[in-house]
């Protein structure tokens, strides 16, 4: 065989291949490194992702997450923010839209799921706790309930939606009871109680947390709001007893746990049909989905139906990654304290991605239309060249597997008194599969106010794509 031959035969089937990776497989070593707690080299592999700017947020987020897990408090930090600064000033690129059209939605720059966003916050509030920075904590708190405010305004039509999160409103009561604001953190708190009991998601069927229901009570007594914690009182049918804190200083303990849903690809067929309106639609009896395929031209759209019964178009699923530990508890001396769910990331990844799939597959229907057409109009006046781009468009129909792949799973917490002698708390952690594990967490910083747990070691997905 010619070897130039044998040159474009490779050099297509490295293409084919590289085209096929979703983003996970492009960046798995950065899953093997975090799973053996290897922070260093995590970061390495990161560094990849700076080269190609569309991807340039996901740079920020994966790396920011690393340098906290890293207890690089400050340096995560400045990448946050460089993160809030890009989601803030991100603008609709009409070039790279209209270029996705007839490639992929991979061509166009990553802006973030709604709760990638907010995560965003969040690791900035845990950096300035850990930095002892505790005004600035209550600055990005704020910061935060303008975030949540825009979020609400422009998603507020159902409860469906991922649109009221309770775990950010007792994260902001926190840092404005750390900041002696009490009357702040008894509204954080109070509304976070109002969102359990509505049922938003993701909190449907899930009961207000024995921590929160003592910390609403704690602040509501301490600014007099005597009425409202018997009301409370009654509610959670519960009595206050202040505890005694003389010879103790009280520390909010944090665990992330596991690692977020990463992104696969799905492919699934629409069949063909004109509707009443004239208006070409797709449906799909699996999924129960008709949908219109907009800006198609009449001759595109009977040429479609002449020639095409049948599309074929790819859309991103997501696919879990089972934490291996499963409970956690810590110790101290002969007390423990219970680790209580906080906030399930997995759920709430999975809920934003259902919200848009109607959006996804509209996009993705429409651009394979415009794909079919156009080999179509080119076959018309050159055969071989529409082949070529019938066998160019087969290799871009690909969905956009990006996300941030190295928050965590679920976040838990718990408040703890800790004798002002005792040097060492312990964290007990327990799984189905493997034997617990007991970690020894120095808290000899009298200062800090709080503790984080990592454990990012989960069962990989690789296996379920």
């Amino acid at each position: 065989m010619n070897k130039s031959v044998k040159y474009c035969i490779n050099i297509t089937i490295c293409f084919i291949f590289n085209a096929c990776q979703t983003f996970y497989q492009q960046h798995s070593k950065v899953e093997e490194a975090l799973q053996q707690q290897d922070y260093v080299k995590a970061e390495k592999q990161i560094e990849k992702m700076r080269k190609k700017r569309k991807n340039l947020l996901l740079y920020y987020l994966h790396k920011g997450s690393i340098a906290h897990m890293n207890k690089k408090y400050a340096q995560s930090n400045s990448l946050f923010e460089k993160a809030y600064c890009y989601c803030e000033d991100y603008t609709y690129n009409l070039f790279q839209e209209s270029l996705a059209l007839f490639t992929n939605k991979q061509k166009t720059a990553y802006s973030g799921e709604i709760h990638e966003i907010i995560l965003i916050h969040h690791y900035k509030i845990l950096n300035f706790l850990q930095l002892k920075q505790y005004n600035s904590a209550l600055v990005e708190c704020r910061r935060l309930n303008i975030k949540l405010c825009q979020l609400n305004e422009k998603y507020k039509e159902s409860k469906k939606k991922y649109i009221k999160d309770a775990f950010i409103h007792i994260l902001m009561g926190i840092v404005y009871q750390i900041n002696h604001e009490y009357n702040d953190a008894y509204i954080a708190y109070s509304n976070a109680v109002h969102i359990y009991e509505e049922g938003y998601f993701p909190y449907h069927n899930v009961p207000v947390p024995q921590q929160l229901k003592k910390d609403l009570l704690y602040v509501a007594y301490k600014i007099g709001f005597y009425q409202k914690a018997k009301m409370y009182e009654k509610k959670f049918s519960i009595k206050y007893l202040p505890e005694d804190k003389i010879g103790q200083r009280e520390v909010i303990c944090f665990w992330h746990n596991g690692l977020g849903p990463i992104k696969y690809e799905q492919s699934i067929n629409f069949f063909l049909f004109k509707g009443k309106n004239g208006m070409l639609h797709c449906s799909n009896d699996d999924f129960n989905l008709t949908l219109p395929i907009p800006s198609i031209t009449k001759d595109q759209s009977s040429h479609l139906l002449d020639n095409i019964k049948m599309l074929r178009i790819a859309f991103p699923q997501y696919v879990e990654r089972v934490p291996v530990y499963n409970q956690a508890k810590i110790t101290v001396k002969n007390k423990t304290y219970p680790l209580v769910l906080l906030q399930d990331i997995n759920a709430i990844a999975f809920q934003v991605l259902k919200q848009k799939r109607y959006q996804i597959l509209s996009q993705s229907l429409l651009r394979v239309a415009l794909k079919k057409s156009t080999e179509y109009m080119v076959s018309k006046k050159n055969k071989i060249l529409g082949f070529f781009l019938s066998i160019w468009n087969l290799f871009n129909e690909k969905a956009d597997t990006r996300s941030w792949q190295t928050i965590p799973y679920s976040i838990y917490y718990t408040r703890i008194l800790i004798p002002q002698e005792e040097k060492n708390i312990y964290c007990v952690l327990q799984s189905d599969t493997e034997k617990n594990k007991k970690i020894c967490i120095n808290i000899q910083d009298k200062q800090k106010k709080c503790f984080i747990i990592h454990t990012p070691k989960c069962y990989s997905a690789s296996s379920h794509i």
